[in-house]
């Protein structure tokens, strides 16, 4: 079962709520918001400024944060996560050119970056 929702980060992401995953239930409720395919810098100011205002309003919690891959061969994967009692925030900028340009068989130069926010329901299941 999935819901499309209008309450997003901005007004270009897509935003859609998982009250139960899988056949049996045995993906946790998610709700995942994900902005438009952009440039790499685009995405990076994105995902730098959602990161500061996710530190800003919860100061409290622990944020995890890996920043990894090659700029030069479109691989850049960055991920924040913060889990909490109930919940797990977790912020992911990726660059699937690289990925494209496997399927596609030659390089292209079409913005490649995704930004997403997910917040993942961790409380068990009764």
């Amino acid at each position: 079962n999935m819901f499309l929702g209008t309450l997003g980060s901005d007004a270009d992401s897509t935003c859609k709520m998982y009250p139960r995953r899988g056949d049996r239930m045995e993906d946790p409720p998610l709700y995942s918001c994900q902005g438009p395919s952009e440039t790499l810098d685009a995405g990076k100011r994105e995902y730098e400024q959602t990161s500061a205002e996710l530190r800003a309003a919860f100061p409290e919690w622990n944020f995890t944060e890996e920043k990894k891959g090659d700029e030069s061969k479109r691989e850049e994967s960055w991920t924040l996560i913060a889990e909490q009692p109930d919940f797990t925030v977790t912020l992911n900028l990726f660059d699937w050119g690289r990925l494209a340009d496997m399927f596609n068989k030659e390089p292209s130069t079409d913005p490649g970056v995704i930004v997403t926010l997910d917040v993942t329901d961790t409380i068990p299941e009764k």
